[in-house]
C-alpha cells in the first residue's frame, strides 16, 4: 500500500529528529565532525518533508541551499539561517572522503558546531510549524 502524503513527511520528520538526537549525542561526547554531519543530515530530511507536501518528485542532492530554493522555503528564512546552510552543506559529501575529513575537521569548533546543532533544533521546529499549516 502506497503511503500517504502525511505519512511520507511524518517518514522524513521522523528520521531528522533521530538525527538530531544523535548530533546532540555526539557533540556531547565531542564528536564534532560526526555531530555536524546529523546536524545537516537533519535539515535535509526536513527540507525533504516540503518536497512531500507540494508532491515533488525529491531530487537526489545534498545541497541545502538548493533543496531549500528549489522548493521555495529558502526565502521564508532569516538570512542567518540561510548562511548556515550554505556552512552546513559540505558537511554531507566532504565528510566521507578522508581528504577533505581532516580539514572539515580542524574547522570544527564546539562553538561551531553547537551552532549547527541549535540551527537544526530550530528549523526542525520551524518546519514543523509550516509542514502542518
Amino acid at each position: 500500500m502506497a503511503m500517504s502524503i502525511q505519512e511520507k513527511m511524518e517518514y522524513w520528520m521522523a528520521g531528522a529528529e533521530d538525527n538530531l538526537a544523535t548530533s546532540k549525542y555526539l557533540l556531547d561526547g565531542n564528536q564534532l565532525l560526526f555531530s555536524a554531519f546529523l546536524s545537516h543530515l537533519a535539515v535535509e530530511k526536513t527540507i525533504k518533508a516540503f518536497w512531500e507536501k507540494e508532491q515533488k518528485r525529491i531530487i537526489r542532492v545534498h545541497d541545502l541551499v538548493r533543496l531549500s530554493v528549489e522548493i521555495g522555503i529558502y526565502n521564508e528564512m532569516k538570512e542567518e539561517w540561510q548562511e548556515i546552510l550554505a556552512e552546513l552543506t559540505p558537511l554531507n559529501t566532504e565528510a566521507r572522503y578522508p581528504s577533505y575529513k581532516k580539514i572539515l575537521e580542524s574547522s570544527l569548533t564546539i562553538e561551531k558546531t553547537k551552532k549547527y546543532h541549535e540551527f537544526a533544533k530550530e528549523f526542525l521546529a520551524w518546519a514543523q510549524g509550516k509542514l502542518m499549516a
